[in-house]
């Protein structure tokens, strides 16, 4: 096979794009889609590939260079170059390497990302936005990935151009809060939640469910059903943003009656198809509950509560519309402080002794408070607290 690549003038293929980052040339097939990272003495192989010199006579020019020992490798390396479609024998005409552009770099970053090489994703995500930079989605995606890289300051300056290319993106502009040193607000803006579940109603099943084996809706009610009576539909029963209803399909057979509210018009949309509320409202849980006349023998929020840093708001609503005894159940992640904190996800976190002191503020007796697994974030656990809270018995 060398014997007759060798006879032969490789030549680079058309839809092969490059671009020089520190310490490696990135080579993009548009084509196919693939991504190939170089190094030093590979970029120079492959731009010498322009159907003007035989493989033999590209391993003679670099064996000046590299010593005699390196021409077979040379050799071997166009040979695996072909087969992985960097180069052809195929073209007649000499080609040259042609620079990628934004969308090309774009492209690249996102393959390299699923291929777990964040630092070669994030060097190409850079680049796309520097040619790009009036570009907000380029800004955005920089910011994510510096995010998940753990590059806070990155992603911090990333989300600042995107905010000054869409000022209006309430999500991102409470990840600042947390990328940026400010003191953080109480609770994140209704604007800011509904946006984010627009984004994410479509895929927020698959993604809990699938990918990160959420687990809050059966933690909180196993927990629950030991203070609920035998599931016998008796109770009357408030999902406070209830999502796409995966909590309430869960605690349905507790219930004679169902009443579910989200703040997001998408997910509440989605909770509706399932069939199993009685009654399903749209609106902010603390507003909803501030107007609520009604009496429900148990309340749950069910991974809610992330969006409010003082848990004595949302605590002093619910326990306004608990039955004498009534019961609140609900799931937040845990701090590893002794408070609340927010933190570089956009959610808040609470600790134990936060959670004991918001409700004795709002009249609530702890039943129960444990740590519990709630779902995977890049892999790793999310551990939770779990908290079963009653209303006084007479009132």
């Amino acid at each position: 096979m060398l014997g007759s690549v060798q006879a032969d003038r490789p030549n680079i293929r058309p839809a092969i794009r490059v671009a020089a980052l520190p310490g490696e040339t990135i080579a993009y097939d548009a084509e196919s889609g693939s991504v190939h990272r170089l190094n030093q003495t590979a970029a120079l192989i492959l731009a010498l590939c322009d159907g003007r010199r035989s493989t033999s006579e590209i391993a003679a020019s670099l064996e000046r260079l590299s010593g005699e020992a390196a021409a077979a490798a040379i050799l071997r390396w166009i040979d695996d170059a072909a087969r992985s479609g960097l180069v052809t024998f195929d073209q007649a005409e000499a080609a040259s390497l042609e620079e990628m552009d934004a969308a090309d770099l774009a492209a690249a970053a996102d393959i390299l990302w699923d291929q777990g090489e964040m630092a070669a994703a994030l060097a190409c995500q850079q680049r796309a936005c520097d040619l790009a930079p009036a570009d907000a989605d380029g800004w955005y995606a920089l910011g994510e990935m510096a995010l998940v890289a753990g590059e806070r300051a990155a992603a911090a300056a990333a989300y600042r151009r995107y905010l000054s290319l869409a000022p209006d993106d309430a999500e991102v502009e409470h990840l600042l809060f947390a990328l940026g040193g400010e003191p953080p607000p109480a609770r994140a803006s209704d604007q800011c939640v509904r946006l984010l579940y627009q984004r994410f109603a479509g895929f927020y099943d698959h993604n809990m469910r699938e990918e990160l084996g959420y687990a809050g809706p059966e933690r909180l009610l196993e927990v629950l059903a030991a203070f609920l009576p035998p599931p016998a539909r008796g109770l009357r029963v408030l999902d406070l943003g209830c999502g796409t209803g995966l909590f309430g399909a869960a605690v349905r057979e507790f219930a004679r009656e169902l009443v579910g509210v989200d703040l997001s018009p998408d997910m509440a949309e989605r909770a509706a198809r399932r069939g199993i509320y009685d009654r399903l409202e749209v609106g902010e849980l603390t507003a909803w509950l501030a107007g609520n006349t009604r009496r429900f023998d148990l309340a749950a929020a069910c991974d809610v509560l992330i969006h409010f840093g003082d848990l004595g708001i949302p605590l002093r609503a619910a326990a306004a519309a608990l039955a004498p005894g009534g019961l609140f159940g609900f799931t937040v992640e845990r701090a590893s402080c002794d408070g609340w904190l927010l933190t570089d996800s956009g959610r808040y976190a609470h600790g134990a002794a936060h959670v004991r002191a918001a409700a004795a503020r709002a009249g609530l007796e702890v039943l129960l408070l444990q740590e519990a697994f709630l779902r995977l974030e890049y892999g790793a656990p999310v551990t939770g607290l779990v908290a079963v809270l009653q209303a006084a018995r007479t009132g």
